[in-house]
């Protein structure tokens, strides 16, 4: 029986419910079984695992790197840092879906490229899943449901977002995120020999 869970590796996966499936309230447990469940996948969807996660730190670096661009002491860079990725990750979908928000939120968070790339994260992490419970039977429609309720299957307003335009976004975002730290670092250099210059 295929149910709501997140494989994180082989035979570890993190079991979850909405309140409306019967969760009364938020807790954590673990569950040891005799007979392991095995979470289907591929090397390929390793690598593309790995590439996500690549990006995704390549562009929270990136991001971090600008706004902290601005800050004086190891204090303020900490603090706005731990803000920023916190506020930014939770927007994204990383801590919760965003289909759990409302359309007009959805709407909005469409034009973060972060948004994309906890998608990939989790197309790739739970492809083999997908795969065995269509192969278990399970039907085509309940399983794009539960891909749509993750954010697997992302839309921008109203048109699906294939896996390679995901891809594009998130590379598109990095590539804006660090010509944009080089440019205010250049600026700002200009502007510094201008000063001492004097």
């Amino acid at each position: 029986n295929v149910g709501p869970y997140v494989g994180l590796t082989d035979e570890i996966a993190l079991i979850h419910a909405r309140p409306e499936e019967g969760a009364i309230k938020t807790q954590m447990g673990l569950t040891l079984l005799r007979n392991p469940v095995h979470f289907e996948g591929s090397d390929s969807d390793v690598m593309l695992l790995f590439a996500d996660i690549v990006l995704l730190v390549l562009f929270g670096t990136a991001l971090s790197s600008i706004v902290n661009r601005f800050l004086t002491t190891q204090g303020q860079v900490s603090a706005v840092g731990t803000i920023v990725s916190s506020g930014y990750g939770f927007i994204c979908g990383a801590y919760m879906p965003i289909a759990q928000f409302s359309t007009g939120l959805q709407h909005i968070l469409m034009f973060l490229p972060g948004t994309y790339g906890t998608s990939l994260i989790r197309n790739h992490a739970l492809r083999g899943a997908f795969s065995a419970a269509a192969d278990a039977g399970l039907a085509p429609e309940v399983i794009d449901v539960i891909k749509k309720s993750i954010d697997c299957r992302l839309s921008f307003f109203g048109t699906d977002v294939s896996l390679p335009a995901m891809f594009a976004v998130l590379c598109g975002g990095t590539v804006l995120l660090i010509a944009l730290f080089v440019l205010l670092n250049i600026l700002c250099g200009v502007n510094r020999r201008k000063k001492y210059s004097q």
